[in-house]
């Protein structure tokens, strides 16, 4: 999944969104899918689109980008009002 997520979903600089590098996604996703728990991702797209979908259906993905809200597990999120 990481290598389809970088190359399609460009950085919205207005939402000041960062992506991980690919090394970085890979170490961090290895790690949440060992924990097969739930896991929410805060303004984290990169990762959270890089798990498996059998450990997203367990996750929530809390997010300002309304790009992905047709995500059953998006939940809008904004830091600056929490």
């Amino acid at each position: 999944m990481i290598s389809l997520f970088l190359p399609i979903v460009s950085q919205n600089p207005h939402h000041n969104q960062y992506w991980y590098s690919p090394h970085t996604i890979r170490v961090m996703v290895e790690e949440i899918e060992q924990l097969r728990g739930n896991v929410a991702f805060l303004s984290t797209p990169s990762l959270y689109f890089s798990v498996s979908e059998e450990c997203r259906a367990r996750c929530k993905i809390f997010e300002f980008d309304r790009k992905w809200e047709s995500d059953s597990n998006f939940v809008f999120y904004d830091f600056n009002k929490p």
